[in-house]
């Protein structure tokens, strides 16, 4: 039996406003488009740091209100969690938790438009911080 490959493509965040959020992923966290969808009452939104999965679909739809959790996040691997959690702020976006370490890890946690909770992560060993780095 052949094995099948699997790999995350994406995960959903529903949103109020499809144009203000796009534009927190662009600006803040230089997301690409990926493809974009309008179905009926619905903008399906696919990002990606590099214009290709995996990334977030952000997907607006008539009569459906976002409802973010406070425990539930998306993370992001950053090389820069100071720098990145700094830029978030001075485009006026909500930082919920400055940079700290954690063992191999500086973390800290922003909020997207409709309190989304992000988590970005810059992880020794495993993060883009290295990306590049390996000999190959």
């Amino acid at each position: 039996m052949n094995a099948i490959s699997i790999k995350i493509d994406h995960v959903r965040l529903d949103v109020s406003d499809i144009a203000v959020s796009e534009g927190f992923y662009s600006q803040a966290l230089e997301m690409r488009r990926v493809v974009c969808y309008k179905v009926d009452s619905r903008v399906i939104l696919q990002m990606a740091p590099d214009g290709r999965p995996p990334g977030i679909e952000l997907w607006q739809e008539e009569g459906l209100k976002p409802a973010a959790h406070a425990t539930q996040h998306v993370a992001f691997s950053v090389s820069d969690v100071p720098g990145l959690t700094e830029r978030v702020r001075a485009l006026g976006y909500q930082v919920i938790k400055e940079p700290f370490r954690i063992g191999d890890e500086t973390v800290s946690f922003i909020a997207d438009p409709d309190g989304h909770v992000i988590e970005l992560n810059d992880f020794r060993g495993r993060g883009v911080a290295e990306a590049g780095s390996h000999d190959g």
